[in-house]
C-alpha cells in the first residue's frame, strides 16, 4: 500500500497466442543484439504476423517485447531477461518539422514503494538493478495507423558506461525527499536524468515507516 513512486529514465541517451507462448532463449548479449538487428525495419503489422493489434496505452511496446523478443507482458520486478540482466524498453520516435527524429515520450523504468525506498541503498536498490542494462528499441510512431509504426533502431544502454554518479545523485535526491516526508513535493523537473513521477498523493512521516 501507499504512494508508488515511479522512476522515469529521461530520453537523454542522444507465441502467448491463444494457446502457446513462443519463448526465445537468449544465452548471450550477442544473441540478443542479433535478434534486435533482425527486427530492425519491420513494421508492427509484420511483427504481429496476422495476430490482432494490442489495444490501449503501451500496446506497441508490449508487441515489440512479446513478438520481437518472446517476453510476455508482465510486472515482474526483475529484469525482463533475468539471465542476461537486461531490461527491454520500446521507445516511440516522432518526426519533427525538419525531418529530424525525436523521442515522443519519456519511458518508465520501474515503480517502487516509498516505504521500501526509505530503507534502500543505491548499490542494492531496485532502480539500479533495473538500470544495469537496458535494450532500448526505437520505433517510428505512426499516429494514423499504429500497425504501420516501424522499428528503426536499437541501442544497449549500460549503467557502468553512463553518467552513473549523476543518476545516483538523482536517486538520492528522490530518496531524501521521501525520508523528509515530502514525497508529495516530488517533481520530474527536480532531477537531471532519473526523474520521480508520483502516483497518488500525501506525506510519509517517520511514524508511518513500518
Amino acid at each position: 500500500g501507499g504512494l508508488l513512486t515511479a522512476i522515469i529514465l529521461h530520453s537523454a541517451f542522444n507465441f502467448f497466442i491463444i494457446f502457446v507462448f513462443f519463448n526465445m532463449n537468449f544465452n548471450t548479449i550477442s544473441e540478443l543484439l542479433a535478434r534486435a538487428d533482425s527486427i530492425k525495419g519491420m513494421t508492427i503489422k509484420e511483427l504481429l504476423n496476422g495476430k490482432p493489434l494490442d489495444k490501449g496505452k503501451g500496446g506497441i511496446g508490449n508487441i515489440v517485447q512479446r513478438e520481437g523478443f518472446g517476453i510476455p507482458v508482465n510486472s515482474n520486478p526483475r529484469p525482463d531477461l533475468e539471465k542476461l540482466g537486461v531490461e527491454i524498453k520500446a521507445l516511440p520516435l516522432k518526426t519533427l518539422g525538419k525531418g529530424e527524429l525525436s523521442i515522443k515520450e519519456r519511458t518508465k523504468v520501474c515503480a517502487i514503494s516509498y516505504k521500501k525506498l526509505i530503507y534502500e541503498e543505491w548499490n542494492s536498490s531496485h532502480a539500479k538493478e533495473k538500470l544495469q542494462k537496458i535494450l532500448f528499441v526505437f520505433y517510428l510512431y505512426d499516429k494514423i495507423s499504429n500497425e504501420n509504426s516501424k522499428v528503426v533502431d536499437y541501442v544497449l544502454f549500460k549503467l557502468e558506461n553512463s553518467d552513473e554518479p549523476l543518476i545516483k545523485s538523482d536517486w538520492l535526491r528522490t530518496k531524501n525527499f521521501v525520508v523528509q516526508g515530502k514525497a508529495h513535493e516530488l517533481s520530474e523537473s527536480q532531477n537531471v536524468i532519473l526523474a520521480a513521477s508520483r502516483g497518488g498523493a500525501g506525506n510519509l512521516y517517520k511514524s508511518e515507516w513500518d
